[in-house]
């Protein structure tokens, strides 16, 4: 007798059902269930000898169902060896894999019992780093090769916006579209043709694994985008688990990225061989004053007069610009000048410069703590508070002080939340305007930029808060930010204190390679993707509470060193504890540490390779 777990392929399903079975099914079955008196399909995702799931069985909250499921076929064979390969990677199960790649299908209720994949001419990972026009071109040559020879092409975008421009841009080629975007019935019916579809396949991440019947080559576009990374346990990397999908189906995997990932580029310290056709040039603007400078005695600014005038000049042309900030506020964070201790509440929450209504407060960034900006500092009571860093407010007030009379319109997180208010954002940029946001607007621009208008003026209005972003991947995601943005525009301008420095550089000339050579040197020396791997294990609750589960992780893993950062405050009494264990290259995936992480408890948050620590 066994335990069967299986996910039933229907939206009202209420999640994973369990099952008594005579004999055992393999994971990947196709079963037929009844839901709610309603036959249905669904996947295997477990199967446990009774014996084995006896003390689960004593525990457990629900009775098993009489009814033994009824095979009705197997998942192909060539998603479930992709499966086992994702599973490898992130130290999660099988079934885990299934239910969060086939989700879409789950909702939509489509079967995938009938499904027969034919396997294609062998499997080759190829990138394109090349600026948009010329990845353009490159998939274009791809998808009419596999036309003539009745191959679909799969073309995995990371955003609803970038859907609709990859849709507007290939509509020739008739693609069969799926997304959040398309609902209900007609979702079902997107799922089922593309399955026999010849063509075209345009995809998020989270309906990339569609089961494609003849499939020639699969294209991630901007595989460096965080929507890549599912948003929940097991937090898969879809550019890993396409990666494994294209082995096993034996078809080509193409990356097209400006640059391309350092860990998926052939040669990490390489130069771009490419950057010829970006639409603008990117101009560096210094902005250090000489100490001894008489010209300008008033306060630092964030936009500086050789920029206002460039402003003033597009403008006066009757052209537009877009201008760029790290993030909402006005300034990200707040240290003493005197002792230089960085600003926070009781919580040990950081806290940010904003004004609202007129009035200078300091907040934390869930909103719980609102102090007016003249306080002191907890440490040595100096009133010398000194704001760091550059948001889009700060940005705002600056060009609203030099162009009162201009259409001036902030693009905030909220004006994206839906394609219709984001649309309804995007269309403030008109002749003569100024459009303030942060990236999250740009593939939106990119979308709905009018193919007619004149292409706006772009400037990147705190280089130095992006190349300090806490993240370890950040300077790479400076160099393709300003890429991104300088392919849309007529010239771009980069202000910078810095600009010595090798990522700097290497937006201003994209053909050096002294980026290249000192990024790959850095993460040889630590350790970072792609020479080595990084795992986190995070647990959240009351300190006094996740102390002891940190030193029982710690002590159960002391074989990889694992080292421990330093608590971070998420609320009033909820902390972030974190382990981060650094494995040298090529010992992932290793199968007896993913054993001991597959059976943490799930108040353990693993991740492998994340984008931050």
């Amino acid at each position: 007798m066994y335990v069967i777990d299986v996910i039933p392929l229907s939206r009202t399903a209420p999640g994973v059902l369990s099952y008594r079975s005579a004999k055992e099914l393999p994971v990947g079955s196709i079963v037929s269930i009844a839901v709610r008196k309603t036959a249905t399909q669904g996947i295997v995702i477990g199967s446990l000898p009774v014996k084995d799931a006896k003390e689960m069985l004593k525990h457990a909250r629900f009775l098993l169902s009489k009814s033994a499921p009824a095979p009705a076929g197997m998942l192909p064979p060539e998603m479930l060896r992709a499966a086992k390969e994702t599973a490898a990677f992130h130290a999660t199960t099988v079934g885990a894999v299934l239910a969060a790649v086939f989700a879409e299908h789950i909702r939509a209720g489509v079967s995938l019992a009938d499904t027969r994949l034919a396997l294609g001419t062998g499997y080759a990972r190829e990138t394109r780093e090349a600026p948009l026009s010329a990845r353009l071109r490159a998939y274009e040559e791809r998808i009419e090769k596999n036309s003539k020879s009745h191959h679909a092409t799969l073309l995995v975008v990371p955003t609803l916006p970038e859907v609709a421009y990859w849709k507007d841009t290939l509509a020739a080629h008739k693609p069969i579209i799926l997304s959040g975007a398309v609902t209900g019935a007609r979702r079902a019916k997107a799922l089922e043709a593309a399955v026999s579809h010849t063509g075209l396949i345009i995809a998020t991440p989270s309906f990339s694994w569609v089961p494609v019947a003849r499939l020639g080559t699969i294209i991630l576009e901007r595989p460096s985008a965080g929507t890549y990374v599912l948003p929940k346990r097991p937090y898969l990397s879809m550019v890993r688990t396409l990666d494994a999908l294209a082995k096993a189906r034996s078809v080509s995997l193409m990356l097209g990225d400006f640059p391309v990932p350092v860990e998926f580029r052939a040669t990490p310290a390489a130069p771009l061989q490419d950057a010829g056709s970006l639409h603008a040039g990117i101009e560096l603007i210094d902005a250090r004053r000489p100490k001894d400078s008489a010209a300008d005695t008033g306060p630092w600014r964030t936009v500086p007069d050789v920029v206002i005038e460039r402003i003033r000049m597009e403008l006066a042309e009757g052209g537009s610009v877009v201008a760029l900030a790290v993030r909402k506020g006005y300034a990200p964070g707040v240290v003493c000048r005197d002792c230089g201790q960085a600003q926070a509440d009781e919580r040990g929450m950081a806290l940010s410069f904003t004004i609202a209504s007129g009035k200078r407060l300091l907040t934390t960034s869930d909103g719980a703590t609102v102090l007016d900006a003249k306080r002191t500092c907890e440490r040595c009571g100096s009133w010398n508070l000194l704001p760091l860093g550059v948001g889009i407010e700060r940005v705002e007030e600056e060009l609203r002080a030099a162009f009162p009379d201009a259409p001036l319109a902030i693009v905030s997180p909220e004006a994206l939340a839906s394609p219709r208010k984001a649309k309804k954002a995007v269309a403030e940029l008109r002749p003569g305007a100024i459009l303030i946001g942060t990236e999250a607007v740009l593939p939106w621009l990119r979308a709905y930029l009018p193919n007619d208008a004149r292409l706006p003026l772009g400037v990147i209005a705190s280089a130095d808060s992006l190349l300090a972003l806490p993240f370890w991947r950040s300077r790479e995601r400076f160099v393709r930010l300003s890429y991104f943005l300088a392919g849309m525009c007529r010239k771009t301008l980069l202000v910078t204190r810095h600009p010595e420095d090798a990522a700097v550089e290497a937006v201003a000339h994209p053909a050096s390679s002294g980026f290249w050579k000192e990024e790959t040197a850095l993460r040889k020396t630590l350790g970072y993707p792609p020479f080595g791997t990084l795992i986190t294990l995070a647990i959240e609750g009351p300190a006094r509470k996740i102390a002891p589960h940190i030193e029982e992780l710690k002590e159960g893993l002391s074989a990889y060193a694992p080292t421990q950062l330093p608590n971070r405050t998420l609320s009033a009494n909820v902390e972030r504890a974190t382990l981060v264990l650094a494995l040298p290259e090529g010992s992932w995936p290793d199968e007896a540490l993913a054993a001991r992480l597959r059976n943490l408890p799930p108040t353990v948050r693993v991740r492998i390779d994340p984008e931050a620590l």
